[in-house]
């Protein structure tokens, strides 16, 4: 379907460029109507050929204390392209909830970057968010057609050894900020938990240009940061001899 449309646009343009000055009105107006209908016409699905790395949806169960984070990716990387065991579960301890960090990537654009928020569970254990574009094989993320819903997108639960450590030491050209917060811990267990649901309310959706068009500020996520930016790399976070 969407090649059809594609074809009619480029027909309409060719159209445009050798009629006469007095039609060229009336498919001028056709051409952005082809393109909202195709537009409209594309559906996001959940079923389909995905990349290994986003192949599985994360969910949770909550029992009592206990929560149980269902398909959490915590990929052995090899390079940025090269991973295996990505999937597993692992439960986590509300009250060992410690706090929150909030994590800000750029690549090169001032204005453009994308967030990661952490919480930090003691012993090790960090459980990050990150929403980000559900590729199949072969594709890459490209601003422009994420206007034109050529991406579905996907809640990632990650342990922070996979989305942060990607970021910082195998992916190129990209640059980590860290935020630590100085959130209680019981706000921090509220906004863990907004994250919990808003995890299984994401059904299919279609990926907008994912960026956050802004620098970070405190209000991002509502919390007051205790010092600024650090710029990371994964050696450089405190977990001792976790570095690639």
């Amino acid at each position: 379907m969407r090649i059809v449309f594609v074809v009619i646009y480029l027909v309409v343009e060719i159209l445009l460029l050798v009629t006469t000055r007095r039609r060229r009105g009336f498919y001028s107006l056709i051409c952005p109507c082809v393109v909202l209908v195709w537009w409209l016409s594309l559906k996001p699905v959940d079923d389909a050929n995905w990349r290994q790395d986003v192949a599985r949806r994360a969910w949770a169960e909550i029992d009592g204390d206990k929560v149980t984070i269902h398909n959490l990716r915590n990929c052995d990387y090899r390079s940025e392209v090269e991973y295996t065991n990505c999937w597993t579960d692992r439960t986590f301890s509300l009250s060992e909830l410690r706090g929150t960090d909030f994590f800000f990537i750029n690549w090169g654009v001032r204005w453009i970057g994308h967030p990661i928020v952490s919480f930090d569970f003691g012993n090790n254990q960090h459980l990050a968010f990150s929403i980000e574009a559900r590729y199949r094989p072969g594709q890459a993320y490209s601003a422009i057609l994420g206007f034109f819903r050529q991406y579905e997108l996907i809640f990632i639960a990650a342990d922070e050894r996979d989305v942060i450590r990607l970021r910082t030491n195998y992916r190129k050209n990209e640059e980590v900020y860290m935020y630590r917060t100085s959130a209680p811990a019981d706000i921090a267990r509220k906004f863990f938990l907004t994250y919990l649901a808003a995890t299984a309310g994401m059904s299919s959706q279609f990926c907008c240009p994912k960026q956050v068009w802004m620098k970070p500020r405190n209000w991002l996520i509502g919390f007051e940061t205790k010092w600024g930016s650090q710029r990371l790399r994964w050696e450089n976070k405190g977990y001792g001899s976790l570095s690639a």
